[in-house]
Protein backbone atom coordinates (compact mmCIF):
# COMPACT_ATOMS: atom_id res chain seq x y z
CA UNK A 1 0.00 0.00 0.00
CA UNK A 2 1.01 3.58 -0.85
CA UNK A 3 2.25 5.58 2.45
CA UNK A 4 0.38 9.05 3.00
CA UNK A 5 1.88 9.39 6.32
CA UNK A 6 4.62 12.00 6.06
CA UNK A 7 6.29 15.18 7.20
CA UNK A 8 7.30 16.07 3.69
CA UNK A 9 5.45 17.04 1.11
CA UNK A 10 4.44 14.21 -1.92
CA UNK A 11 5.20 14.96 -4.72
CA UNK A 12 1.87 13.92 -6.20
CA UNK A 13 -0.78 13.60 -3.17
CA UNK A 14 -3.54 13.41 -4.71
CA UNK A 15 -2.55 10.62 -7.56
CA UNK A 16 -1.27 8.42 -4.46
CA UNK A 17 -4.83 8.24 -3.56
CA UNK A 18 -6.26 7.97 -6.70
CA UNK A 19 -3.59 4.74 -6.63
CA UNK A 20 -4.71 3.59 -2.95
CA UNK A 21 -8.70 4.10 -4.44
CA UNK A 22 -7.39 1.72 -7.01
CA UNK A 23 -5.20 -1.27 -4.92
CA UNK A 24 -7.17 -4.03 -2.92
CA UNK A 25 -10.56 -3.75 -1.20
CA UNK A 26 -8.45 -3.38 2.34
CA UNK A 27 -6.73 -0.32 0.62
CA UNK A 28 -10.06 1.20 -0.48
CA UNK A 29 -11.88 0.35 3.17
CA UNK A 30 -8.36 1.84 5.05
CA UNK A 31 -8.67 5.06 2.72
CA UNK A 32 -12.65 5.92 3.13
CA UNK A 33 -12.24 5.55 6.51
CA UNK A 34 -9.55 7.71 7.25
CA UNK A 35 -11.19 10.02 4.39
CA UNK A 36 -14.62 10.07 6.36
CA UNK A 37 -13.11 11.95 8.95
CA UNK A 38 -11.95 15.30 8.90
CA UNK A 39 -9.45 14.79 11.08
CA UNK A 40 -7.42 11.57 10.14
CA UNK A 41 -5.68 12.96 6.87
CA UNK A 42 -4.53 15.59 9.03
CA UNK A 43 -3.16 13.85 11.15
CA UNK A 44 -1.01 11.64 9.03
CA UNK A 45 0.11 14.04 6.52
CA UNK A 46 1.57 17.38 7.83
CA UNK A 47 1.12 19.33 5.24
CA UNK A 48 -2.66 19.22 5.57
CA UNK A 49 -2.00 19.95 9.07
CA UNK A 50 -2.39 23.03 11.27
CA UNK A 51 0.69 21.59 13.62
CA UNK A 52 3.95 23.07 12.85
CA UNK A 53 6.36 21.28 11.30
CA UNK A 54 8.79 21.46 14.09
CA UNK A 55 6.22 20.55 16.66
CA UNK A 56 5.33 16.83 13.96
CA UNK A 57 8.59 16.41 13.59
CA UNK A 58 9.89 16.22 17.23
CA UNK A 59 6.45 14.34 17.89
CA UNK A 60 7.16 10.37 18.61
CA UNK A 61 5.85 8.35 15.38
CA UNK A 62 3.47 5.90 17.35
CA UNK A 63 0.34 6.82 19.20
CA UNK A 64 1.32 4.46 21.93
CA UNK A 65 1.61 7.08 24.27
CA UNK A 66 -1.41 8.86 23.54
CA UNK A 67 -3.44 5.83 23.95
CA UNK A 68 -1.78 4.64 27.47
CA UNK A 69 -2.83 8.39 28.72
CA UNK A 70 -6.46 7.70 27.39
CA UNK A 71 -5.91 4.10 28.90
CA UNK A 72 -4.44 5.60 32.37
CA UNK A 73 -7.45 8.89 32.87
CA UNK A 74 -10.11 6.19 31.98
CA UNK A 75 -8.50 4.15 34.44
CA UNK A 76 -9.67 6.92 37.38
CA UNK A 77 -13.32 6.84 36.22
CA UNK A 78 -15.80 7.76 33.83
CA UNK A 79 -19.29 9.30 34.26
CA UNK A 80 -18.17 11.35 37.03
CA UNK A 81 -19.51 14.88 38.35
CA UNK A 82 -17.87 17.78 37.86
CA UNK A 83 -16.25 17.73 41.34
CA UNK A 84 -15.28 14.55 41.19
CA UNK A 85 -13.62 14.75 37.93
CA UNK A 86 -11.26 17.46 38.82
CA UNK A 87 -10.54 15.41 42.37
CA UNK A 88 -9.43 12.34 40.05
CA UNK A 89 -7.93 14.73 37.70
CA UNK A 90 -5.68 16.03 39.99
CA UNK A 91 -4.52 12.93 41.73
CA UNK A 92 -3.86 11.71 38.16
CA UNK A 93 -1.41 15.06 37.91
CA UNK A 94 -0.16 14.56 40.89
CA UNK A 95 1.14 10.34 40.22
CA UNK A 96 2.34 11.71 36.92
CA UNK A 97 4.52 14.19 38.03
CA UNK A 98 5.80 11.65 40.77
CA UNK A 99 6.78 9.43 38.07
CA UNK A 100 8.28 12.37 35.35
CA UNK A 101 10.04 13.75 38.84
CA UNK A 102 11.30 9.72 39.58
CA UNK A 103 12.37 9.48 36.03
CA UNK A 104 14.25 12.81 36.18
CA UNK A 105 15.72 12.31 39.78
CA UNK A 106 16.79 9.08 40.24
CA UNK A 107 16.63 7.19 35.99
CA UNK A 108 13.70 5.42 36.75
CA UNK A 109 11.66 4.66 34.01
CA UNK A 110 7.84 4.22 34.41
CA UNK A 111 8.62 0.96 32.41
CA UNK A 112 11.24 -2.07 32.49
CA UNK A 113 11.98 -0.75 29.50
CA UNK A 114 12.51 2.50 26.95
CA UNK A 115 10.28 1.39 23.98
CA UNK A 116 12.55 2.66 20.94
CA UNK A 117 12.42 1.75 17.29
CA UNK A 118 15.88 -0.48 17.95
CA UNK A 119 14.11 -2.19 20.87
CA UNK A 120 11.19 -3.03 19.06
CA UNK A 121 12.82 -4.27 15.99
CA UNK A 122 15.67 -6.38 18.48
CA UNK A 123 12.44 -7.90 20.21
CA UNK A 124 10.80 -8.95 16.83
CA UNK A 125 14.23 -10.41 15.39
CA UNK A 126 14.07 -12.47 18.58
CA UNK A 127 10.92 -13.15 18.36
CA UNK A 128 11.02 -14.58 14.92
CA UNK A 129 14.47 -16.66 15.65
CA UNK A 130 12.67 -18.54 18.36
CA UNK A 131 9.62 -19.25 16.15
CA UNK A 132 12.35 -20.07 13.42
CA UNK A 133 14.34 -22.16 15.67
CA UNK A 134 10.89 -23.97 17.40
CA UNK A 135 9.38 -25.05 13.64
CA UNK A 136 13.31 -26.93 12.76
CA UNK A 137 13.05 -28.53 16.11
CA UNK A 138 9.52 -29.68 15.90
CA UNK A 139 8.28 -30.15 12.16
CA UNK A 140 5.14 -31.57 13.08
CA UNK A 141 4.15 -28.86 15.25
CA UNK A 142 1.70 -25.96 13.93
CA UNK A 143 3.82 -22.72 14.57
Amino acid sequence: MYSIASSEPHTNFEMTLVKIRRGSPKAKAWLKDKETSKFMIPALYQPYSLIPLYIWKASPSTTNGNEQAHRNVNRDGIGLTLLAGIMRGQQYDMRVTSSIDLHINHGINPRDAVSTHTFRAIRSITHTGKQYHSKLNNPSRPT
